[in-house]
């Protein structure tokens, strides 16, 4: 009997809400959906991610960057 050869579906990372007044102007790693570190440059945003979750790889955090302003796009 053939077993199907099931391939791993990608599914895009989940993005939690942002309070822009609380990380206005910094870096973000999400992991889980959860914010799991913020501060103002992308070192030490991993660093601290790292601290918190040493059984992670860097790869697996979502980094976002938040503007300082709103910007609209029409």
């Amino acid at each position: 009997m053939a077993t199907k050869n099931k391939k791993k579906r990608w599914l895009p990372p989940k993005i939690p809400v942002i309070d822009f007044k609380k990380y206005r102007g910094k870096q973000l790693a999400v992991l889980n959906g959860k914010i799991v570190a913020s501060g103002k440059d992308t070192i030490e945003v991993l660093k601290k991610a790292k601290v918190r979750y040493p059984n992670k790889k860097i790869w697996e955090f979502l980094l976002i960057s938040v503007p300082m302003e709103r910007y609209f796009i029409y």
